[in-house]
C-alpha cells in the first residue's frame, strides 16, 4: 500500500512539526510505542496542549460524553414537565 502523504497532509490535525506529519502509519507507530495518540483523536484545542496522552483522551472524552449525557436528561425532563403540564 502506498502512502498518500499529500492527500494526508490535507487532513492533518497536528500543528507539531514533525518528520511523520502526513505519514500516518508512522506518526501511529511513533505514539503507540510511546503509549499515546495522534493528534487526529483530538479537537482543536485538546491538540494545541501537545498531550497526547490516553488520559488525556479519556478525561476529555468522558467529559463531552457527561456533558452530553446531561443535556439529554435536562432534555427528558423538560419533555416529562411539559407532558404533565398540557
Amino acid at each position: 500500500m502506498d502512502c498518500k502523504k499529500e492527500q494526508n497532509l490535507k487532513n492533518c490535525a497536528c500543528t507539531y512539526d514533525c518528520p511523520r506529519k502526513g505519514l500516518c502509519c508512522e506518526c501511529i507507530k511513533y505514539h503507540r510505542e510511546k503509549n499515546e495518540l495522534p493528534a487526529c483523536y483530538f479537537s482543536k484545542d485538546q491538540e494545541k496542549t501537545y498531550d497526547r496522552s490516553i488520559d488525556f483522551f479519556i478525561e476529555n472524552r468522558w467529559f463531552i460524553f457527561f456533558d452530553q449525557l446531561q443535556r439529554c436528561v435536562f432534555f427528558q425532563k423538560d419533555l416529562v414537565l411539559q407532558s404533565l403540564l398540557f
